[in-house]
């Protein structure tokens, strides 16, 4: 497809991507349909930021979200909506920033509001029905595990599992811990065991049972929860920026490949 010549995928969702240049052209795109969805002309989305989306474009209950922080004061940044069912323009939401929590660069979707993951390893939540962002009371160090790890943004991937949120370290080695956030004592716990099920992730976007292969080939990484194994691909191995996997839409029986 020529139109996604210099554009990546950034996030990824009931089969649908969302791809974006720094040319500040962005769309959503269907690889099995080849449908494309743009967004308004006056979005100031750009790659190296955050951005989520609740359902596929599709769907009358599809939200997009954005994160952006603000280049002339740290302490203030700014949340983006829009939906693609009935909005032509975005609704921009204005907040304070404690300086202690650090960059908030990952955003997930669960339970209709969106968790946003710090590079400090705190965890935020964006209320879209009632446009409110709060920090939860999760201390890192509470875990003394999850307090271990790098939080800079290449090296911890978020995920949502059944309502679940999960955080899963990217390590050199051959142990990638899995973190689960408990919302009733409000802090991290480690998993070694969920239900069997395992994780194909990279950066930026990292979902259960989906691949999501890098620009760089460094950062990709197959972790398996069954044995607590994971494996890299071999170096001589090219993942481009315009190659990504996701799983096709339930009941979709229109795939052109």
């Amino acid at each position: 497809m020529p139109e996604l010549k210099g554009h990546v995928p950034i996030y990824s969702r009931d089969g649908w991507l969302f791809m974006a240049n720094r040319k500040k052209t962005e769309f959503f795109l269907n690889p099995f349909t080849r449908e494309c969805i743009n967004l308004p002309n006056n979005s100031r989305f750009f790659p190296s930021e955050c951005l989520a989306f609740s359902a596929a474009p599709t769907s009358s209950s599809c939200l997009v979200v954005t994160f952006t922080h603000q280049i002339t004061s740290k302490n203030r940044f700014v949340i983006a909506t829009w939906r693609p069912a009935g909005e032509t323009v975005w609704t921009f939401h204005r907040f304070r920033n404690k300086s202690s929590c650090g960059k908030w660069d990952k955003f997930v979707y669960s339970n209709g509001v969106f968790y946003g993951f710090s590079n400090c390893g705190f965890v935020g939540v964006f209320d879209p029905c009632n446009a409110t962002w709060k920090v939860l009371p999760v201390k890192p160090w509470d875990c003394p595990a999850f307090c271990q790890i790098d939080f800079s943004m290449k090296n911890v991937l978020m995920m949502e599992h059944s309502g679940n949120i999960f955080a899963m370290s990217r390590q050199l080695n051959n142990k990638s811990p899995v973190f689960k956030l408990n919302l009733e004592r409000m802090l991290w716990e480690e998993n070694r065991e969920v239900c069997g099920l395992s994780v194909f992730a990279s950066y930026p976007e990292s979902e259960r049972n989906r691949t999501y292969p890098s620009a760089n080939v460094q950062l990709s990484q197959y972790c398996s929860l069954v044995n607590e194994k994971s494996s890299r691909p071999p170096t001589s191995t090219y993942l481009s920026k315009r190659v990504a996997w996701v799983a096709p839409p339930d009941h979709n029986n229109n795939v052109n490949l």
